[in-house]
């Protein structure tokens, strides 16, 4: 069984957070998620979540505190999930390495079919409601 560490952020922008849906052909195919990746070797979670947002839809984010940590087993892996407040900076969101993209506001996010490792993060903003907004660390 695989073991992965990965990153994923909650991307903020004018009262809106950003979902990614998954490529077809890849694991959980057409699933959506909070956007990230899987960290390489000797790579630190925040330098690893920027790059992945690159490379993935082309944008800069400032990666704030983190949120929440996931650890969720899959029938072929493990993963454990960095998800981190992050706030939009520049670039033209794209599709690059994902099948589409949307900026949602919290009130819809009940609506797309998650992965079900990102499934606790959506309920942990829910009970955080408005304040996500607001937040750059768990501290509030």
């Amino acid at each position: 069984m695989n073991f992965l560490v990965v990153t994923a952020g909650i991307i903020r922008n004018e009262r809106k957070i950003l979902l990614a849906q998954r490529k077809s052909g890849s694991h959980l195919e057409f699933q959506w998620e909070f956007p990230g990746g899987k960290m390489e070797k000797g790579e630190i979670p925040e330098a690893c979540l920027q790059r992945e947002l690159r490379e993935e839809l082309g944008i800069e984010v400032a990666v704030k505190d983190i949120f929440t940590v996931i650890s969720h087993q899959y029938e072929d892996r493990q993963i454990l999930l960095l998800t981190y407040l992050c706030d939009y900076q520049e670039g033209k969101v794209q599709a690059k390495d994902c099948e589409d993209f949307c900026w949602i506001g919290l009130e819809e996010l009940g609506n797309f079919p998650l992965t079900q490792a990102d499934l606790p993060i959506a309920k942990k903003i829910n009970m955080v409601g408005e304040k996500i907004f607001l937040m750059d660390s768990l501290v509030f």
